[in-house]
Order: structure tokens, then sequence, then C-alpha cells
């Protein structure tokens, strides 16, 4: 039987919560676990202010822990369902007497209409009805009494007006009336914004949405709207990184990665050749890299990994070169999150090194994962194998670039909830690279990895890794995993890392099972195999970390 609460008790929880959100402190597992129960408290007292409150804390946090979670739609309805519950109390405004608590109001409103809106079809739809609630709820006689005049709040509702405009990023998904309602809307936006330097930036909301509705209109080109984005991205100075002014320095990172963007959606119209989308893509993607690379690690982690990530869906469908995609995730996504790369360096090694075992002793093990049809084909494309092998271990951690958050919670045991989103890392990096043919032959390694030999353990349920033409190398790259994973002394502070033989006495007693029996056979017979992997497990780890650190310094830097 669930213990009722005492208002002694909610009071103080109540209070401690507030206290860890004004402390920016970030954990919506936390935040949700206690909320929902000061909720059903709260919710029988009708204590509006304090449901208000606590429904935007959730919502706020659940926010911020999906930032990275940018193909998760549904924790990202979590937080919008918040939100909504907070606008249905729009009719208990003025009985509120807190004023943070009433402009939580409007900070609803504002995620609502957008960031929130392009993951929910159903927001999208809603979005312009819930701009003019929020519209309306402000010009209200009682509300301008009570708030009119603060400062904060006339902030908001420029941001408000911002927000909407953000939406020119995903309006074009809409039906054809939604499109002219909201360019409609957003003209009237446009015209009270015409004075105001910072509004009329390049990159800002009002030159994106500007041009996307004369472009809709059939008033401007494509060709004439990535003209003036590259010229303008040639002449954007690059941020000062140690101005005190955080916000202003994360606001120009994002009108580059806004103009880039924009550029990339532009160019995938038909209105351009395949030549002339390269020698575009040639004019400015290179030089928009290296800008990001700029940005500092601990500089607005979230925000540059999420447009990380959004950078490449978008440059997939330009980029043609197989080396320059693989390469452009290398820098862009895998390196920002140093513990993912550092391990995918380690498993690359520890994969090449069985690899080349194997095409010694057994090279007919690669003929079907390979596409070749003799053992001669084999040995003449073993340079080729091994590339194969190395990249499949680069890329098979790719999905936790996507929950960094998670990956980097060791200062207490993880939640249900945090383990469940663990495991989803093997589905999200398949479903970031597939669609692409270039990436489609890791595709298996990077959702079976986590499988188990005979298919009967692990994760995700639904993958069949014994059907799968690449089981030979979706079984090396687990065993390389879980033998980093488990030697691991200097990655991991929540482990403690085994000696290597000790492993290989795991490895072979779940050897038909758990792990491909042949691989751990080649290992174990084979005593230059044992002392390398022994080496680069232990005393050898320290170099790849070195090596992989100068990566990373000098892609970031």
């Amino acid at each position: 039987m669930e213990r009722k609460l005492e208002e002694r008790s909610a009071a103080q929880m109540f209070d401690s919560l507030m206290n860890l959100y004004h402390k920016a402190y970030d954990d919506a597992c936390i935040f949700e676990m206690i909320g929902v129960s000061l909720l059903k408290f709260y919710d029988e007292k009708r204590d509006y202010g304090k449901i208000v409150a606590l429904n935007s804390m959730i919502a706020f946090e659940l926010i911020d822990y999906e930032r990275n979670y940018t193909n998760n739609k549904e924790r990202n309805s979590e937080a919008a369902e918040y939100f909504l519950n907070v606008v249905s109390l729009c009719g208990h405004y003025c009985e509120i007497e807190n004023r943070m608590y009433r402009r939580f109001f409007f900070t609803a409103f504002c995620n609502l209409v957008s960031p929130l809106s392009s993951y929910s079809a159903a927001l999208r739809t809603s979005m312009l009805e819930l701009y003019d609630k929020a519209k309306a709820l402000w010009s209200r006689e009682d509300v301008q009494a009570l708030d009119g005049n603060e400062r904060d709040f006339q902030q908001l509702m420029w941001k408000l007006d911002e927000n909407l405009l953000a939406g020119e990023e995903f309006i074009l998904e809409c039906d054809d009336k939604q499109i002219g309602k909201f360019f409609e809307k957003t003209r009237e936006i446009v015209r009270t914004k015409a004075d105001d330097d910072e509004s009329m930036r390049p990159g800002g909301f009002v030159q994106l949405v500007t041009n996307k509705d004369l472009v809709y209109d059939k008033k401007k080109t494509g060709k004439q709207v990535v003209e003036e984005y590259i010229a303008q991205l040639k002449h954007m100075p690059v941020p000062d990184f140690s101005d005190k002014d955080y916000e202003k320095t994360e606001r120009r990172i994002l009108d580059i990665y806004g103009l880039a963007n924009e550029t990339l959606f532009y160019l995938q119209s038909e209105e351009f050749t395949a030549e002339e989308r390269n020698r575009y893509v040639e004019k400015f993607l290179p030089d928009t890299i290296r800008f990001l690379n700029a940005i500092p690690y601990h500089f607005a982690t979230s925000t540059v990994n999420e447009i990380s990530i959004r950078w490449y869906e978008n440059a997939r469908y330009v980029l043609t070169e197989y080396e320059t995609k693989l390469d452009f995730l290398n820098k862009m996504v895998i390196a920002r999150q140093p513990l993912t790369y550092i391990h995918s360096r380690m498993v690359a090694r520890i994969a090449s090194e069985i690899a080349e075992e194997m095409l010694w002793k057994c090279p007919e093990l690669f003929m079907q994962s390979c596409g070749y049809e003799t053992i001669g084909e084999v040995l003449q494309n073993r340079d080729k194998i091994l590339d194969y092998v190395c990249n499949c271990a680069m890329l098979h951690d790719i999905g936790k670039t996507q929950i960094v958050d998670v990956i980097n919670q060791q200062t207490r045991p993880l939640t249900d909830r945090e383990f469940a989103l663990l495991r989803e890392h093997s589905e999200r990096g398949a479903a970031l690279l597939h669609g692409d043919e270039v990436f489609e032959p890791y595709i298996d390694v990077i959702l079976g990895h986590h499988k188990t030999y005979d298919g009967k353990g692990g994760y995700p349920a639904d993958f069949d890794n014994t059907a799968s033409s690449k089981r030979i190398l979706i079984d090396m790259i687990t065993i390389a995993d879980c033998t980093d994973a488990a030697t691991d002394l200097l990655g991991r502070n929540y482990a403690t890392g085994k000696n290597f033989y000790k492993l290989l006495e795991e490895l072979e007693e779940d050897a038909g099972t758990r792990y491909n029996p042949q691989i751990v056979r080649i290992i174990s017979d084979s005593k230059r195999l044992k002392e390398t992997l022994d080496n680069l497990t232990s005393t050898g780890r320290y170099s790849i970390y070195y090596e992989a650190y100068r990566f990373i310094q000098n892609t970031l830097t």
C-alpha cells in the first residue's frame, strides 16, 4: 500500500526539488520520480501554483535529459504532456500568487511552439493554436495588470515569436493550409522586428523564415538563397568563447548552424544538378566543419552534439564519397563524445589483431561476410578486410553519441529507465546510418554487437544475429567490445578492470553460447595473439589513449 504524504513532508520535498532546480541540477529521473508523487498530493489540494511549478520542472528536466536523444520522440512527447498540463490551467493564472509560477505558463507555451513541435506531428498541427492562446493570455487585462510591465515576461513574449519563427525548419512537412497560416503569421512577426538589429542578424530566424516563405511562394529560387547563405558564412566571425555572455555565444553558434543547415536543405532539391551540388558543398562545408570543430568540447556540449548529429542527417544527402562521410562522422559526431571514441579506438585495435590472426589461419570465414567467392580473393583483399573490421569497430557504438548524459552519469547507479535508454544505443546507431547505402554493410554489426552468439540473449530482442550474413563480424566486434570493457582500468571509474587471462577463461567458458567458439579458439591457440591482447588491454592502453586524445584535441581545437 502506497504511503500517503503529509503536508509537512510534501512541503519539504517540494522545497528541495525547487532548490535543485534553481541550482541547475540536471537529473530527470529524480525530478520525475519525486515530482509525480508530489503532483498527486497537490492535485488533491488544488494548489495550482505548485501544480504548475512541478509540471514545468519535470518537463524542463526531460527536455534537458533528452537533448541528445534526437530520434526519441516518445520521451519528448512526455515533456510536451507536462507542459500541456500547465497551459490547461490558464484559467487559474490570477489565483497564483507566486510570480515565478505564473511565468511558467509562458515558458510552457514557448517550448510547445518550438522546439517540441519539431518532434510531434500533433504539436505541429496545433502550433499556431498554441501561439494564439499564449497571445490571448498575455493580452488579458487581469494578466497585464499583474505582469504586463515585468521585463522578464515581456522577454518571454519576444521568445515566443522567435520560437514560432524557428518552426520554419519543419513547417514544410505540414499541409498547405497550415503552411499558409504559418507564413501569414510569421510575416506579421517579421514586420515588428524590422528595426531590431539582433533579430535581423544573418542566420537568425527572421532571415531563415523570410527566405523559406519567398521560395515557397516562388518569389526567390533555392540557388539564390544558397548563394546568399554561403556568402554570409564566409564572413561570419568566430565567436569569442571566453565571452562571459554565454547565451550570445551559443546563439552565434546556432546562427552558423542555421545558415549551413538551411544551405544543405536547399541543396537537396531537384533544382540543383549533381555537379552544382558538389560545387556548392566544396564552397562552404569544409570551412563550416572547421568552425564547429573549433568549439571547445566543454562549451554548450549538449547543443553542439545535437547540432553535429543533425548536420550529419542533412549532409548525408549531399555528400557523395564514402571517405568524406566516414571522416565527417568521426570528426563531427564520434569524437565529440570522447569516452565512446576512445573505447571505439580500443575495440578497433583488438578486433584488427583478432582479424589478422583469422586471415592467417581461417580466411574462409570472411568469404560470406565480405562478399568473396574464394579464399584467394579474401587473401588478395586482406587490407580492405582489415579496414572494414576497423570501421565496424569505430561505428559500432555510434548510437551512444545520442545518449551522452546516460554514458556520463557515473555519480550514482543508473535507474531502470536509464538502463533501458542505454540498451537502445544499438538501434539508435543503426537508425542514424540506415538508408545510406555506403553504411549499409555496417548496420548489422551496429545492431548485433550486444547479442549472444546463439541469438538467445542480448539486445535488441527483435534482431536475429544468427541469420545475418555479417555474423562473423558481429561476433568479432562482440568479443573485442567485451575484451575492452572488461579489462578497462582507465576509462570507467565505476568498474574494476580484469586481467586479460582471467577474461579469456570467461570467454572459453561461454564459448558456443555467448561467444563465437571459433574466434575464442583462435585466441586461445595463439600465443602471439594472447600476448598482444594482454599488452593492449594493460600497458598498451596508454599509447592508444594518447593517440585518441591527440586526435580529439586536433579535431576539436
